[in-house]
């Protein structure tokens, strides 16, 4: 890694990764559900693809690129979205959820932030949030290809932050020919300069 990426990486995404000597580290990975044990390594960019990389002082949210696998299924963990903006009685059904439970997936095309969401639902019909926006497109095109499954993988009780309370487990299929994260959204913004190379004189 070059000096300039590694400088880039200490500003803006190092400080979103707690530290591997604090305390809580353990407990930090637990709640991601990334724990593998005592004194194993984790990987910090693993990390930031679970948690967002959020902090209170910005709104820079971080998240893996979502990559085709053939010959396993479309799976993947994200934490709920939205669910202490709906009511009180959604707050407190998220802090009776369990692990394992399973939960409804709903497609919202009236969503006025977004226009179309994926809500997630328990399975006595109270709404408890929604999936990230940057998955609507992606989770759109699994919904209308295949029967998908959504569960709780785990539950973060306080004094977990809320970003973190909820980790949802969303399973599908391949839609044919499809490669995730390929809309106009995900374009870069600008394209690196080709490199020079220096000639020998």
């Amino acid at each position: 890694m070059c000096l300039s990426l590694l400088v880039a990486w200490r500003r803006v995404f190092a400080n979103r990764v707690q530290n591997s000597n604090r305390p809580s580290i353990r407990e930090y990975l637990h709640r991601l559900d990334l724990d593998r044990g005592q004194g194993m390594p984790f990987d910090p960019i693993e990390v930031l693809g679970v948690s967002e990389g959020r902090r209170a002082t910005d709104s820079l949210e971080i998240f893996p690129r979502v990559e085709r696998t053939e010959g396993r299924p479309f799976a993947i963990k994200f934490f709920l979205h939205g669910w202490r903006h709906i009511n009180q009685q959604a707050a407190a059904r998220v802090l009776r959820l369990a692990p394992g439970e399973d939960l409804s997936v709903a497609l919202e095309v009236t969503n006025p932030a977004t226009g179309y969401a994926i809500q997630l639902q328990t399975r006595d019909r109270i709404l408890i949030g929604w999936a990230p926006r940057y998955l609507i497109d992606d989770l759109i095109k699994v919904i209308t290809s295949c029967a998908v499954a959504a569960k709780v993988s785990r539950v973060n009780l306080p004094p977990a932050p809320p970003s973190q309370r909820v980790l949802v487990l969303f399973e599908g299929c391949w839609p044919e020919g499809y490669e995730p994260m390929n809309g106009q959204q995900f374009q870069p913004l600008v394209t690196a300069p080709e490199p020079v190379l220096a000639q020998a004189s």
